[in-house]
């Protein structure tokens, strides 16, 4: 039972190691990796065996973007109803282009400027893959989506930056209120002081007018004959002379 272990495990390590040889770097740049696949030519591999080689290869690609601090994208298109990566081919071998990128439209255009060898049976990719799960995706969907997103993010920006106006506004508006009431308020104290003050000065100015009234009253009276005076009562003489002297200091 042990040996048959021993012979299991010698056996994967073997097929690994297998596989490992039949996939080699050929090129590389920051921004892409160029990966070289090798089939057997005298017996038909099964779709497992290829993509398990396929995915050998993606995870050298991937380290190697990684090392840019990118993701790694790769190209298809649909032929016959079946997707095809982009690759040159040969006599049981194949080369595969990936390219390191931070976004789609960077990887689209390293493709197009990259001057790199494209797959012989079409002119451009029509699909797309990336990680983590390296789903094929519509290039067109995608960019429609991209450009939707970037459209919403820009109006919900500009829609803040409207907020923002309007608050910045209302507060303004807000304290020019308050600093108009508060003006307001000062105002009307400042008229109630000048009033008061007015009054107060005409109170003062009338008393004092009363006074010399009632100081030219006790004179005349001091000089009057006796009979007048009898005739006379001296307190409404007097009251009358403080008023007459109070009229006569509003005119003065």
């Amino acid at each position: 039972m042990k040996k048959l272990l021993v012979i299991i495990v010698l056996g994967l390590l073997w097929s690994g190691n297998a596989y490992a040889n039949k996939v080699q770097v050929i090129d590389t740049s920051r921004d892409w990796i160029r990966i070289l696949i090798k089939y057997n030519i005298w017996f038909i591999e099964t779709p497992e065996q290829r993509s398990y080689k396929m995915s050998i290869a993606t995870k050298i690609g991937e380290k190697h973007c990684d090392n840019f601090n990118k993701s790694l994208y790769r190209f298809l298109s649909l032929k016959d109803g079946y997707s095809s990566h982009d690759f040159t081919n040969k006599l049981g071998k194949s080369t595969h282009s990936f390219y390191c990128a931070n976004s789609l439209k960077e990887a689209l255009r390293l493709y197009e400027s990259s001057r790199l060898p494209k797959h012989e049976n079409w002119t451009g990719p029509i699909l797309f893959q990336t990680g983590p799960y390296y789903q094929s995706k519509s290039i067109r969907n995608a960019i429609i989506q991209i450009e939707e997103n970037t459209r919403l993010k820009k109006q919900r920006k500009l829609q803040l930056e409207i907020e923002r106006k309007r608050a910045e506004q209302k507060r303004l508006a807000e304290a020019n209120k308050n600093n108009t009431k508060s003006n307001s308020n000062s105002s009307g104290r400042e008229r109630a002081k000048q009033v008061m003050s007015h009054k107060g000065g005409e109170a003062i100015q009338g008393f004092l007018g009363g006074l010399i009234g009632l100081a030219l009253g006790f004179g005349l009276y001091s000089v009057m004959d006796r009979k007048i005076k009898k005739k006379l009562n001296d307190k409404y003489f007097l009251g009358a002379a403080f008023f007459i002297g109070w009229i006569l200091s509003k005119f003065i």
